[in-house]
């Protein structure tokens, strides 16, 4: 592993600390899985696939009760 993979590792992991803590604060909440070698696509029945960048506001939006995006539980796969 590579440096800047590493240094892009562990924005993603901020990003997702943020985002976790920002929804715990607002009294909801939801599971974050981050597929690394195992996939989970076996587990995943349905849902929305998005091609977006990890960051805390996206997080506090899925996770949101009254959010068209709402969902329980989110996949952070491919970095």
């Amino acid at each position: 592993m590579t440096g800047s993979n590493t240094a892009h590792e562990s924005q993603i992991i901020e990003e997702i600390i943020k985002g976790v803590s920002s929804t715990a604060e607002k009294g909801y909440g939801g599971l974050v899985v981050i597929e690394r070698e195992i996939l989970v696509d076996y587990h995943i029945e349905i849902g929305t696939e998005m091609d977006a960048k990890v960051s805390a506001e996206l997080i506090v939006s899925v996770f949101h009760p009254s959010s068209p995006m709402h969902d329980g539980a989110i996949v952070v796969r491919q970095g």
